[in-house]
């Protein structure tokens, strides 16, 4: 899938930076961590699910200029509604935004 920042991974643009892209690092996550995966658009989800993200953000002191961002979300669906929540509110990311995660519970 892609968006207004242009195609998905390989090689998709950093959000908020179109002009800056990155091809998904696995190197760059923490390594105390098991189970990363990477996530794919069509991938099925629970209702209630728990993940620990990992989402390509622009930083301007990282080597490249982009990192990771971790955030433990839980997925809300049914047949009719999916959304990503982070601590109770809508998460600012889209599931198509996110390269690796990590399923932590049910």
């Amino acid at each position: 899938m892609s968006d207004d920042n242009g195609p998905a991974f390989p090689g998709q643009h950093v959000k908020g930076r179109p002009e800056l892209s990155h091809v998904p690092d696995e190197s760059r996550l923490p390594k105390c961590v098991i189970g990363w995966a990477p996530i794919k658009p069509d991938a099925t989800y629970c209702d209630g699910e728990q993940w620990l993200m990992a989402v390509p953000v622009c930083n301007e002191s990282a080597r490249d200029g982009w990192d990771y961002e971790l955030a433990v979300v839980t997925i809300r669906c049914d047949d009719d509604y999916f959304c990503v929540e982070c601590e109770g509110d809508l998460w600012g990311w889209e599931i198509d935004d996110v390269d690796f995660g990590v399923r932590l519970c049910e």
